[in-house]
């Protein structure tokens, strides 16, 4: 689907040190040695798990906005995550502590989860965690926040796994709330191949997710 897509990050070349953005004005800038790999189909960005990370300039999650962030991991397994330490795949939490944000990641290294939390702290919701993950292979990811309907969902590889009940007239922001890909903060940086980001300005549907699984790089 391309209605409500508003970044779009193939990570089909990086040689530049940048990550175009192929629908919207964020271009994402590679920080340390994020290399180029092949992916499913074309390019592919590489991270080392020790301090590479793309960051950009995007920063949404308003009270009232939906949205849905998507996209292509293939992690290994036995990454040195501690218990109950979040690394995030995807998300609005980069490199700075802040409150609210939106992530998809994981807090044990062999399961994913998609989290939200608003700027005041008053809500705080994660669906999940999930597998696969963590396995070798090429998995897809995608986290939606449907303010209309109140509640957020998960997917991984075009299935709902989850979903919970989350306000939609709460920010999932902050003012310094900039998207990024594999950083939480600090040093806790997941490694592997990731592919063909997304950023949708609405909720997809059960079918449209199906439908990105299918049809994109690495679908089915």
């Amino acid at each position: 689907p391309t209605q409500g897509l508003i970044s779009y990050w193939p990570l089909d070349d990086l040689d530049d040190g940048t990550a175009t953005d192929y629908v919207g004005t964020h271009d994402g800038t590679l920080v340390s040695d994020v290399e180029s790999t092949t992916g499913p189909v074309d390019g592919a960005a590489s991270f080392d798990g020790i301090d590479d990370v793309i960051e950009t300039d995007l920063n949404v999650g308003d009270a009232g906005q939906s949205l849905t962030i998507s996209g292509f991991l293939n992690a290994p397994p036995g990454q040195d995550i501690g218990a109950n330490t979040n690394h995030f795949f995807l998300s609005n939490y980069v490199d700075r502590p802040h409150n609210g944000f939106f992530a998809i990641g994981t807090d044990d290294g062999r399961r994913m989860f998609f989290w939200t939390r608003s700027a005041d702290l008053d809500h705080s919701t994660k669906v999940g965690p999930f597998d696969p993950a963590f396995d070798g292979q090429l998995h897809h990811y995608v986290g939606v926040r449907d303010a209309q309907n109140d509640e957020i969902r998960f997917y991984i590889d075009g299935q709902r796994q989850g979903d919970l009940s989350f306000p939609g007239n709460v920010a999932i922001r902050d003012d310094d709330s900039f998207f990024g890909m594999m950083q939480h903060y600090g040093d806790r940086n997941l490694s592997d191949v990731v592919d063909d980001v997304r950023i949708y300005n609405r909720a997809l549907t059960d079918g449209e997710v199906t439908d990105l699984y299918e049809n994109a790089p690495g679908g089915t």
